[in-house]
C-alpha cells in the first residue's frame, strides 16, 4: 500500500508541475508576442511621439509662462508708448507688473 501511495503522490506532483509548466509557457508566449508587437515600426513611432508630447502638468506650466510673457510684453508696450504718464509712474507700474508676474 505504501508504494502505491508514494506513486500516486508522485503522479499528482508531476501533474501539478506539468500544469504549471504549460501555464508558464503560455504566459511566456504572450510576453514574447507583446515584445515583438512593441518593436513594430508603427508602435515605435507612436511611442516616440508620445514621449515628446508634454503631460497635462507641463501644459499648464507652459500656458502660465506664456501668459506671464504676454502680460509683460503688453504692459511694456502700453506704459512705454503712453506719453501722458510720468516716468516714475511708469517705472512703478512696470516694477509692480514684473513683481506680480514672478509671483505667479
Amino acid at each position: 500500500m505504501r508504494k502505491i501511495d508514494k506513486s500516486e503522490k508522485l503522479d499528482k506532483a508531476i501533474a501539478i508541475l506539468e500544469a504549471k509548466q504549460k501555464k508558464d509557457f503560455i504566459e511566456l508566449k504572450s510576453q514574447a508576442q507583446q515584445f515583438t508587437d512593441s518593436l513594430k515600426p508603427k508602435n515605435l513611432i507612436n511611442q516616440s511621439i508620445q514621449s515628446f508630447l508634454p503631460s497635462s502638468e507641463e501644459k499648464k506650466d507652459m500656458l502660465k509662462s506664456l501668459a506671464i510673457l504676454a502680460l509683460g510684453y503688453v504692459s511694456k508696450k502700453v506704459f512705454l508708448n503712453s506719453s501722458h504718464s510720468s516716468s516714475w509712474l511708469k517705472k512703478g507700474i512696470d516694477y509692480a507688473v514684473q513683481f506680480f508676474s514672478k509671483k505667479v
